[in-house]
């Protein structure tokens, strides 16, 4: 009868039915929670990134428009307006060919010309000016794009064929300039040309032009300073895909982001991220909904947050783990209740019958 007893402890056969009947259900029950939750937050996670490049973009609008701003209120000081009044008056310029060849010529210092221009009481009032803000340079033109007060001598006397001038005048309806980023390998300065028309205010027109070089550091600094997780990032692109500004290349560079036309692919589409699975490169990518030439239609550009996909999903990761856990424990307790019924129930039977064991 003992024997009977020891055999009945345990039945494989109860054992594997109880396993099969506890496990198989939660384990699929985890396959497709898991599933759809991983789908789910890889949605949040590109979101999240959305979100962040959305207000970083939004801020590097409203300084763009607080640097044309500091140009407009330049436009309204009573001494530069004086200044362009003045020389409007003079009408076009006999001795255009002469003062534009002096003032070009590197050589030709002090003369009363020179000083005319950059010594006059609105070019030391705007050489004051760029102490306590990010413009580095600031010239003022008349209605015929000659130069009437600048703060520097680097660039030519007659500027009306310049690009920022004829957008800035717009033939006398005036309109705003925002240049591309440049960088001058001298000054080792990345900067952006900015121009508004200073306007009569009877007639509504133009009636010169203000220029300022914008020391764009401040820019580097902004979207440098954006961070996700601990290898997340920001990158600022140009619409030639060009990176401007990234921990891993500057606009000197000239290099190029590999997945910016599905990127652009993407917003055109109406989507706010992307998930990026392509050989070592797999990570998310998460942009605004909406272009920064919409707001500044002279900027071609385009503002991404990037971060690693182990990094964003590290914490699904552990998730995970934690579940595997939980099946694996509940793989033990389903085993020791399956021993125990196996004997609770056989036991009476076979100790009833012991040829029934057999079976």
């Amino acid at each position: 009868m003992e024997n009977n007893q020891e055999k009945t402890r345990i039945q494989p056969k109860i054992f594997i039915l109880f396993v099969i009947i506890g496990l198989l259900p939660m384990a699929v029950a985890s396959v497709i929670l898991l599933s759809g939750a991983r789908a789910t937050y890889q949605d949040v996670i590109g979101g999240h990134l959305s979100v962040v490049a959305e207000n970083a973009q939004m801020d590097l609008n409203s300084y763009f428009h607080r640097a044309s701003d500091e140009l407009k209120s330049l436009t309204l000081t009573p001494d530069i307006r004086a200044l362009v009044y003045q020389s409007n008056q003079k009408g076009p310029e006999p001795n255009l060919d002469k003062n534009r060849a002096e003032w070009n010529d590197s050589k030709v210092q002090g003369t009363d010309f020179i000083k005319s221009i950059l010594e006059n009481e609105p070019a030391r009032f705007l050489r004051e000016y760029t102490l306590d803000t990010d413009f580095r340079e600031l010239l003022v033109t008349d209605a015929y794009g000659r130069t009437v007060a600048a703060t520097h001598r680097n660039h030519d006397y007659y500027l009306s064929d310049r690009r920022w001038w004829r957008y800035a005048f717009r033939e006398g309806a005036g309109g705003r300039y925002i240049g591309d980023m440049t960088f001058d390998d001298k000054t080792g300065m990345y900067a952006m040309e900015f121009a508004v028309p200073i306007v009569d205010r009877t007639s509504q027109r133009a009636i010169g032009v203000v220029r300022g070089v914008l020391d764009s550091e401040e820019i580097l600094n902004l979207v440098k300073s954006i961070k996700v997780g601990e290898r997340g990032y920001a990158m600022l692109l140009r619409g030639d895909s060009v990176i401007l500004v990234s921990p891993s290349a500057t606009f000197k560079d000239l290099s190029r982001f590999k997945y910016f036309n599905a990127m652009r692919t993407a917003i055109e589409n109406g989507n706010r991220s992307l998930l990026v699975d392509e050989g070592d490169d797999r990570f998310f990518l998460g942009f605004p909904p909406f272009k920064m030439k919409d707001s500044l239609p002279e900027l071609d550009w385009y503002l991404a947050i990037s971060q690693p996909r182990k990094e964003a999903l590290s914490l699904f990761s552990n998730i995970n783990t934690k579940f595997l856990y939980i099946i694996l424990f509940t793989v033990v307790v389903v085993g020791v209740m399956s021993v125990f019924f196996s004997w609770i129930l056989v036991k009476p039977i076979i100790e009833t019958d012991p040829h029934l064991e057999r079976l």
